[in-house]
């Protein structure tokens, strides 16, 4: 389990420090670095993949002046640091990057760190700097020459999945721009589902079908089948009022029945972390009641940590969510800061006399002039 996050330069983050727990609710106004905050543990994953590494992480996000707040100062230097929990080991990686300058590369390595603690023997490699380039082009995430003593961590990092399900994306079955990686929108979801083994494919629809019927008790039999030309398309049965089931294909489906469909899917997937975007989007309220419970049984019964960032005074509202599993961002003139949920006394008191954190978390994080939203729009 990642244990804390912090980020230093990064993007909306001049220098916070994130706790993290089992399921973790990240919430925030817009544009205070949500997103931006689960993407540096989409970079971290990318580092340490198959095929990823540091100059494809960098480049794909529009080089490191891109990554670098725009509030840094003093420093241009940009930093990530994330801390594990593995079975009675604690390890910490740090990276700190620096512009390439006229270089090719788009990013060099300044400092990179790793250390275990705990059970079995102390490691700690680090290095800092170097004179040669290529060298400092890689991480040792991606070296696997290098990593063989915290090979286990790599592959943690590796398996961190990210998920934001766009429902268009999954009716067109769109490639991806990078065929090479995996999409989280969507256009493999159909594809993924029919090329996964059959076993464990009807274990994992037997599951979505279940959760299915509670949402939608009409939407049966939930399956993939390929058409003659070899295309996969979801397909289901829809009851209605003449008695006999219609046969339905995504196409028929729902934005908030293929975003389900897609969120449960990835559920059900054997892994290292979650980390979600607002999966309320397109559900109806008494569906996002049942997310945070949904989630909470996945957390504990698969020991998959879940991140999600989330708007909804729904979702936020059950009554099993604890201010520790909250982080709060706070835009500021100078950066976005980071409060974590049981630092602030509100929640804490709330959640002491058993009520509900959503209402209080939504106007907390409202902007200042929101209500100036619905005033008429003059030209002048």
């Amino acid at each position: 389990m990642i244990t804390r996050l912090r980020l230093t330069n990064w993007r909306n983050f001049r220098d916070a420090s994130i706790p993290l727990s089992l399921r973790t609710f990240v919430v925030g106004p817009n544009a205070s670095g949500k997103s931006n905050l689960l993407d540096a543990l989409r970079f971290l994953k990318e580092l340490a993949e198959d095929g990823g590494g540091l100059q494809r992480a960098v480049s794909a996000r529009g080089g490191l002046k891109s990554l670098r707040s725009l509030h840094a100062r003093d420093r241009n230097d940009v930093g990530i640091e994330v801390e594990v929990e593995e079975q009675g080991v604690a390890w910490k990686y740090s990276l700190t990057l620096k512009d390439a300058g006229r270089s090719a590369r788009g990013a060099l390595v300044r400092d990179e760190r790793v250390t275990r603690t705990g059970k079995g023997t102390p490691l700690e490699i680090a290095r800092t700097g170097g004179e040669d380039p290529e060298e400092q082009s890689q991480t040792w995430l991606e070296q696997r020459s290098k990593n063989k003593a915290y090979r286990s961590l790599v592959s943690f990092l590796a398996s961190i999945d990210y998920s934001h399900i766009v429902p268009q994306v999954v009716r067109e079955q769109r490639r991806p721009q990078d065929p090479g990686r995996p999409d989280p929108f969507g256009s493999a979801l159909i594809e993924d589902i029919a090329r996964t083994g059959e076993r464990e494919k009807k274990r994992r629809l037997r599951l979505i079908n279940t959760a299915m019927k509670a949402v939608l008790p009409q939407l049966e039999d939930i399956d993939v089948e390929r058409d003659t030309l070899g295309k996969p398309h979801l397909t289901a049965r829809y009851r209605h009022w003449r008695g006999h089931a219609a046969k339905q294909s995504e196409d028929q489906f729902s934005d908030g029945t293929l975003r389900l469909i897609g969120l449960l899917w990835t559920l059900g997937a054997r892994g290292g972390p979650i980390l979600l975007e607002e999966p309320e989007i397109s559900l109806h309220e008494s569906a996002v009641r049942q997310l945070p419970t949904l989630l909470l049984r996945v957390a504990r019964a698969s020991s998959r940590q879940v991140i999600v960032s989330t708007h909804s005074e729904t979702l936020l509202s059950d009554p099993g969510i604890e201010p520790r599993e909250i982080i709060k961002l706070e835009t500021t003139e100078n950066d976005t800061r980071v409060q974590a949920g049981d630092s602030v006394e509100l929640l804490v008191r709330l959640a002491e006399s058993d009520q509900p954190l959503g209402r209080a978390l939504v106007k907390m994080t409202e902007p200042d002039g929101v209500a100036q939203l619905s005033l008429p729009l003059t030209g002048r």
